[in-house]
């Protein structure tokens, strides 16, 4: 019988930048990381744990057992009958017989099937493959995030530009409020880097009339609550139809949520 460490593998998804907090998770659990590929939003990672030893192999060794016992309990039966009524039988013959009962029974013990690897699916990041912006990999969204003045005229022109394309950035909640008179129903302003409760400045992003559980598609587990202060990751759509008339621009970028992650 073979001494090697049968695995269970799974591959889960983590959105870019999360991958660490991801891992983590599952390496408290007993996995470990056999390889991971990263794509533009989203990661996937390869993990894998040693199987615990199959019921089945402990079914198929204790069913070959039962069977030598019966085959010896038959042997003694046969040679007890047969010396008991004189017959001219050779008894060695009866007991070659139970080895191979004992054989055959191990033989067709069922084999195990080879481990399937599962695929544990996190929400989906991205409804397209079209380029996600990052202030990493394109110049003009990273010059955006460094603006300090909020109604920038830039801001507009960006919006006007890139209205429908997804954009990725690490944020924060910087306030929030019940959406009219709705109490699950928030809109939430959003800024750019680390939270400071003493300097604040643009761009101001905002998810409007979202609700926590169902409209943030968290790729984690979902926090359950939100505040300012909390830090995201950020994965979502520019939305174009925020002003009808430029001169009366509120200065805000509306965003329609991809994937959200607490970082």
């Amino acid at each position: 019988m073979s001494s090697e460490a049968e695995y269970e593998t799974r591959v889960v998804r983590s959105v870019r930048g999360m991958e660490n907090r991801t891992i983590s998770k599952w390496e408290k659990e007993g996995w470990e990381v056999v390889s991971q590929a990263t794509g533009k939003v989203r990661s996937e990672i390869t993990i894998r744990r040693a199987k615990p030893k199959s019921r089945l192999r402990a079914i198929a060794i204790a069913g070959s057992a039962a069977a030598a016992a019966l085959a010896v309990v038959i042997v003694i039966g046969v040679i007890s009958e047969q010396r008991s009524g004189n017959s001219d039988e050779d008894p060695s013959s009866a007991a070659a017989d139970g080895p191979s009962e004992q054989q055959e029974s191990s033989e067709s013990a069922a084999p195990e099937e080879a481990p399937t690897p599962t695929e544990i699916s996190e929400p989906e990041v991205s409804a397209s493959n079209d380029p996600v912006m990052t202030p990493e990999g394109d110049a003009e969204f990273g010059d955006l995030l460094t603006l300090r003045d909020y109604c920038d005229p830039s801001i507009a022109e960006f919006i006007e530009k890139h209205h429908g394309e997804t954009v990725a950035f690490d944020g924060n909640v910087s306030y929030m409020a019940n959406h009219e008179s709705y109490n699950t129903r928030y809109d939430i302003l959003i800024e750019a880097g680390e939270f400071s409760e003493t300097t604040s400045g643009g761009p101001a992003f905002q998810f409007k009339d979202v609700n926590l559980t169902s409209d943030l598609l968290w790729t984690d587990e979902n926090p359950g609550t939100l505040g300012v202060g909390d830090k995201l990751r950020i994965v979502a759509e520019v939305q174009g139809e925020i002003y009808p008339d430029p001169e009366n621009w509120n200065c805000l970028i509306y965003l329609e949520p991809v994937a959200t992650a607490v970082r």
